[in-house]
């Protein structure tokens, strides 16, 4: 774990010299090849599984005044090699086709091998398959094949990283949409509604009927006269 951060940190302080210009330590070969291993894990470091990770070669090497530079490759002609962010977001516009691709294991590790000398972006593109749901990912990086060695005075083409990861938002749950109620219910005070239509035909008649009985009773009591 240890070594893999000091060559971490060591990566990064290579690649800063590089894309300034780096100078040749030793006899350097531009036809030589090397690996990119990467380990992701969350912030609290435990191992991801079946995350999918890409690589884009973003930059072409050359040899310019005994140092080595890279210049932008096809298709990140017009991009500025040490934003990784800006890089990924090409790659992402144009829809360019990743040099290389893997899912990383249990232990949380994919690993690149026989990467031709140059500029490479590593970054993750969501998850391979069902499984355990993690909500981090690591940030797009830039790393070069070779680097400058731990000690500072050569070079190194077995590139180990351990990238940062950051926090991908949780979905929230969308609430199920209610329907309307079909009809309105009265307050619960035990009273069916059937029977209010039903008393109120019940008044009318019972009215009807004292009516006609009062008419009676005077009619009757007027004849009694």
């Amino acid at each position: 774990m240890m070594r893999n951060m000091k060559l971490w940190k060591a990566a990064l302080l290579a690649l800063a010299l590089l894309l300034a210009a780096v100078p040749a330590f030793a006899e350097f070969d531009l036809n030589g090849t090397g690996s990119i291993g990467v380990w992701i894990h969350t912030a609290d470091g435990e191992n991801v599984q079946k995350a999918h990770i890409v690589l884009y070669r973003v930059g072409d090497p050359k040899i310019q005044n005994s140092n080595l530079v890279f210049e932008p490759a096809a298709g990140f002609e017009d991009c500025d090699l040490k934003d990784a962010a800006a890089l990924w977001k090409r790659a992402d516009q144009t829809g360019s086709s990743p040099y290389a691709e893997a899912v990383s294991g249990s232990d949380g590790r994919v690993l690149f091998e026989n990467l031709p000398v140059g500029l490479y972006l590593v970054g993750q593109d969501g998850f391979d398959s069902n499984g355990k749901v993690y909500f981090t990912e690591i940030e797009p990086f830039c790393v070069s094949v070779p680097m400058v060695n731990e000690e500072g005075n050569g070079w190194t083409y077995e590139i180990e990283a351990m990238p940062k990861v950051k926090p991908v938002p949780k979905p929230t749950a969308t609430p199920a949409p209610t329907d309307a109620p079909e009809d309105v219910k009265l307050p619960q005070t035990g009273m069916l509604r059937w029977p209010i239509p039903v008393m109120a035909v019940g008044g009318v008649v019972l009215f009807s009927i004292g009516w006609a009985l009062f008419f009676m009773k005077r009619r009757k009591n007027g004849r009694d006269a």
